[in-house]
């Protein structure tokens, strides 16, 4: 059923975008109101009227990004995967588990910042095929600072950065400075930009309310629920993965132990006391495409299929318990 997708990078691939985009969110295209925008450690988006991230508007908002993010991720894909992923498969693995994460534990400022955090992963992977990285390190300081802005907990996607950097090139300190001063620009034209107009104040109470430890907790059946089949999935695919012999090549190899960092570093965050259910769309970013590699390395594709019919089904049952 899914051998083409798994498999091949054919242009019908295309069609299983909206299936799962429907499947995903059938509910939300009959009730928008079902969706809500959590508008919380950001110290960008609190300046815009709140009528902005109002139902139905902020669940319209958080759907479209995370599309948005999808349909990048497939140029992405087809450019630091090639020979080794289906150019879609990523994509739909993110839409079936992006969209059961909205469903169960929200999303709001974390849906923009996926969109920074992808394309600051590229111009770290590109660094590999490069000799001059300057620009690319500067970009991806730069966008990992616009992420932190809309949504603080990316700012741990620094780390990925600079360890990124280590990984597929030899180390040279200028590269990591390179990379400080992307992200702190932003920072400063943000602070003078609050400066000039008198909210000096309003910008240290937003970054004040931002440090402060949250009180979240897995209290929800659908939560704990939610969390251990993440686990299990990336459990399963990091070991698929390496067993499979699908990293062969060393830039694979790196690309994805940059990607099991990334997993790491926001699993840990999400259970310490900073912890934040929008921590959980990250950690999806990353995931799709450990799943991707070891669903590709699976010699039956019968099972694989039967798996990802199963993450559908899971996406419809998530809505199910939402109506009742």
């Amino acid at each position: 059923m899914f051998t083409k997708l798994i498999r091949t990078s054919v242009p019908s691939n295309f069609l299983f975008l909206p299936i799962v985009i429907i499947t995903g969110w059938w509910l939300f295209f009959i009730n928008m109101d079902k969706i809500e925008w959590l508008n919380e450690k950001s110290i960008l988006l609190p300046l815009l009227p709140s009528e902005i991230f109002a139902p139905p508007f902020g669940g319209i908002l958080a759907v479209l990004f995370t599309i948005s993010t999808a349909l990048i991720m497939i140029p992405f894909t087809a450019k630091y995967f090639h020979n080794s992923l289906s150019n879609l498969l990523p994509s739909v693995l993110f839409l079936i588990l992006i969209s059961q994460v909205q469903w169960v534990f929200k999303s709001g400022t974390s849906s923009i910042s996926l969109f920074f955090c992808l394309l600051t992963m590229r111009y770290v992977f590109e660094t590999y095929h490069q000799n001059r990285v300057f620009h690319y390190g500067f970009m991806a300081g730069f966008l990992t600072s616009l992420a932190t802005l809309i949504y603080f907990p990316s700012v741990l996607f620094l780390i990925v950065c600079w360890t990124g950097l280590i990984l597929l090139r030899s180390f040279k300190l200028r590269e990591i400075i390179i990379v400080i001063i992307g992200f702190i620009i932003p920072l400063i034209l943000t602070h003078a930009f609050f400066m000039i107009f008198g909210n000096e104040q309003k910008l240290y109470h937003l970054i004040e309310n931002i440090l402060v430890q949250t009180s979240f907790k897995l209290d929800d059946v659908r939560q704990i629920t939610g969390s251990v089949i993440i686990g299990i999935l990336f459990l399963w695919g990091f070991i698929k993965a390496i067993l499979s012999g699908s990293l062969k090549k060393i830039v694979i190899r790196r690309y994805f132990e940059i990607l099991t960092l990334g997993f790491t570093l926001y699993s840990v965050a999400f259970f310490l006391p900073y912890g934040d259910m929008g921590l959980i769309s990250l950690l999806i970013l990353f995931l799709s495409f450990i799943i991707a590699l070891a669903i590709t390395s699976m010699r039956k594709p019968l099972f694989a299929s039967l798996l990802i019919l199963f993450l559908i089904l899971l996406q419809i049952v998530v809505q199910i318990s939402f109506v009742i």
